[in-house]
């Protein structure tokens, strides 16, 4: 008997929990509709007086003390916007002290709603971390405690997204991310498809949101199907996502090189398709990581030797080989190779250019001209314009250092010299230069940015005095400045490369080169 009394107690008082909560919910829901309408007007005093009536009706609800603290706060926040410093110095001291007691009032009056209980602690933080550091530490720790704590449910899920988006948009990035991790957690936590997962990866990648999007993708790639070769595929399909593919920055073009290296692992070289096996190799060419992207671009033209990109990995391979690793042999056959296999292309023209440069370099002058003479030929059947197409101007100068025994022009003859002084026996560079060009890939017309960073390797301090010799494929820019930026434009397609040699008070100190991909729109 003593047992049914429990029972229909138990009952009773989790139905009136599951009546009170119902109850709550609509109150809050009608609060929320209603304060929108009011501070869209800004009408925050007549607002706080409504809730006043309310609250001297329900003096136990902790919603209404919630609104009161919010009007408050909203309304602080408003004047700070309009820059209404009477508000601010005058008012704002008194009301914080109004903010401070209702949520202390709405805590104190919730049973179970960890919802509501985040907005207090979010209010609290807002409401403190103006005048004390320490305290909204302390509000936020309790907030991400409770977030931590609860148990999932989609409209604590949505809260803690929707506080952790705010807090980035405010800078406070610090909080947001370990907000984020919680919120990532709860997500993967739940009984979610991989194909909920995936989605909700992507939806993040739209946002720009990285760190959640990787946590997500994470999530998902540990529950899709674990054999190798399908969790290999798995794996590419997430990295190509990050990877820089030139028209636009990599969202985290390190990462997506991490997945790289775990897919191959798994499925070897069958685990990429050849767009993600270029997309790899250009991937590591942006990280500046150019042995491995030397050897990333041959295991494509080992896999795909009738892909219509050969020209362009031809090309690539031959401009790391000369200047990343100084090899001018395989730099040279690489050229070569376009220019016995696709006379047709482009990048024929490009490459009969550096070849000659190369050729030049080493002083086989002969060769060099020959190289430079069927670059012009090749140019004018392309039809380049003879008079000012920028590697045409290019050849033409080359021919006539030769004819009158003349070395390179003085930043060309920089770069080389800076480029190949350790292949020389020389001291290497006295400083770590690097040349990146935003973005890597463009249509014609369009501006590039080439920027200069130099530190020095032994102390990581950056070298700000520093003199900038600029060469190679510059496009439509006729003053070249002294400057470590460069934006230009460029007329015909092709891939431009451009080199720059950094000169200090002592001389120069070190070289760069950089690829720029122009198509036609």
């Amino acid at each position: 008997m003593k047992k049914q009394i429990v029972l229909v107690a138990l009952f009773s008082f989790a139905f009136s929990l599951m009546l009170s909560a119902g109850t709550c919910r609509a109150q809050a829901a009608s609060l929320e509709k209603q304060s929108q309408d009011y501070y869209a007007r800004h009408d925050y005093d007549g607002f706080y007086e409504y809730l006043a009536k309310l609250l001297a009706k329900d003096s136990q609800n902790p919603e209404i003390y919630f609104y009161l603290a919010l009007t408050r706060q909203t309304q602080i926040e408003y004047w700070q916007d309009i820059k209404n410093w009477e508000g601010v110095y005058d008012k704002a001291p008194a009301y914080r002290g109004e903010i401070t007691k209702n949520l202390e009032e709405a805590q104190g009056l919730i049973k179970y709603n960890p919802v509501l209980l985040l907005e207090i602690k979010y209010l609290e933080y807002k409401n403190v971390k103006g005048d004390s550091p320490d305290k909204a530490s302390e509000a936020f720790d309790g907030l991400l405690n409770i977030a931590v704590t609860s148990s999932a449910s989609e409209g604590l899920v949505s809260k803690i997204k929707e506080i952790a988006d705010e807090l980035s948009a405010l800078e406070d990035k610090s909080f947001a991310r370990r907000l984020y991790a919680v919120y990532a957690d709860k997500i993967s936590e739940a009984n979610l498809s991989t194909e909920q997962l995936k989605a909700i990866g992507a939806g993040f990648l739209e946002e720009k949101n990285i760190y959640l999007a990787k946590t997500i993708f994470d999530a998902y790639l540990k529950k899709v199907p674990q054999d190798p070769k399908l969790l290999a595929g798995s794996i590419v399909s997430i990295a190509d996502k990050f990877a820089d593919n030139g028209w636009k920055e990599g969202l985290d073009p390190f990462y997506a090189e991490e997945l790289y290296t775990r897919a191959a692992a798994l499925g070897g070289a069958g685990a990429f398709e050849a767009e993600s096996q270029y997309l790899r190799a250009f991937n590591l060419e942006r990280m500046k990581n150019y042995k491995q992207s030397f050897k990333e671009y041959k295991k494509f033209l080992d896999a795909y030797p009738e892909s219509s990109r050969l020209p362009e990995v031809y090309f690539r391979l031959g401009v790391l080989a000369a200047y990343a690793q100084k090899d001018i042999p395989s730099a040279q056959a690489y050229f070569l190779k376009i220019r016995d296999e696709f006379p047709q292309d482009v990048l024929c023209v490009y490459g009969l250019y550096q070849l000659g440069l190369l050729k030049q370099w080493k002083e086989d002058f002969p060769e060099a001209k020959k190289s430079y003479e069927l670059c012009l030929s090749g140019a004018q059947e392309a039809g380049f314009d003879m008079d000012r197409a920028k590697t045409v101007l290019l050849a033409k100068e080359r021919l006539r250092e030769i004819d009158e025994g003349k070395s390179f022009k003085y930043s060309l003859k920089l770069f080389f010299e800076e480029t190949f002084k350790e292949a020389a026996g020389e001291a290497p560079f006295g400083l770590s230069v690097d040349l990146t060009a935003r973005p890597s890939k463009a249509h014609l017309e369009k501006h590039v940015k080439y920027e200069v960073t130099t530190s020095n390797p032994q102390t990581g301090c950056m070298m700000p005095l520093y003199s900038y010799e600029w060469s190679g494929e510059t496009g439509g820019m006729s003053n070249i400045p002294n400057s470590p930026e460069l934006i230009t434009v460029y007329a015909r397609p092709g891939i431009k490369v451009v080199q720059v040699a950094v000169v200090g008070p002592q001389g120069p100190e070190g070289a760069a080169f950089e690829m720029v991909g122009i198509e036609e729109k």
